[in-house]
């Protein structure tokens, strides 16, 4: 369905964005308890006006940011998932990447800052 990440290369950011991928897949096939999900995203590159955005949110909350897609439509059931402190971003969803990246990165602060909880202000506001 779509073109991925390989699977072996000597290029390290590929390397890299393919164990993201399999990293987030088998999260997947876990927590659904179905090997299928072994191979249901790839990792992709970002547009570069994406990059800006992605390069952006890493910078101020030093979270990993990378695009992924679906490797066949029943896959497409997400626009983002905040997993293994990376956000990933479905790049098939039917939601803009900038309303996506916002929201998976509050997950993230969510996750990683104390001063996100349940009494927050900021949390409630």
């Amino acid at each position: 369905m779509t073109k991925g990440v390989p699977l072996f290369s000597r290029d390290t950011s590929i390397m890299a964005l393919a164990i993201l991928a399999t990293a987030l897949n088998r999260g997947m096939a876990k927590h659904f308890d179905n090997d299928d999900w072994n191979n249901a995203y790839v990792t992709t590159d970002l547009l570069p006006s994406l990059t800006n955005f992605a390069e952006a949110a890493t910078a101020a909350f030093g979270s990993k940011v990378t695009g992924i897609k679906p490797t066949a439509r029943r896959f497409n059931i997400l626009n983002g998932i905040n997993y293994g402190g990376t956000n990933y971003i479905n790049l098939d969803g039917d939601v803009s990447f900038i309303n996506i990246i916002g929201h998976e990165l509050y997950h993230d602060l969510e996750k990683q800052r104390s001063v996100w909880t349940t009494k927050s202000s900021l949390k409630r506001w």
